[in-house]
């Protein structure tokens, strides 16, 4: 087992990219290779940050953890953001989706 293994941020990041990849299944067809594709490919490289920070000295690691919550905020203002372009249910229930997911993704 890999120390990154043992981080409960990095299983939260699986369970999370798992979340976005249900979500994204719902967009419209002609953002498959747009949209849906940066949003996938973002919160797939929270874990991958985590994963190889975690193989570095503690700074380094600090500078690859910060670069994992990147992704989670970039779309939360965005224009293009997939609640601007109303690819999201109109009241997401908040006990059944963790905030990172509302910043990403609805």
């Amino acid at each position: 087992m890999f120390k990154f293994e043992k981080l409960a941020v990095w299983q939260k990041s699986l369970d999370f990219a798992d979340l976005i990849y249900a979500e994204t299944r719902t967009f419209p067809p002609d953002e498959r290779f747009a949209l849906t594709n940066q949003i996938r490919r973002a919160a797939t490289s929270i874990s991958s940050n985590i994963a190889e920070g975690s193989a570095r000295t503690d700074p380094d690691f600090a500078k690859f953890v910060g670069y994992a919550s990147g992704p989670s905020t970039r779309w939360s203002r965005s224009p293009s953001s997939p609640a601007a372009k109303n690819f999201c249910p109109k009241s997401p229930s908040p006990e059944s989706t963790p905030t990172p997911m509302k910043s990403v993704a609805c």
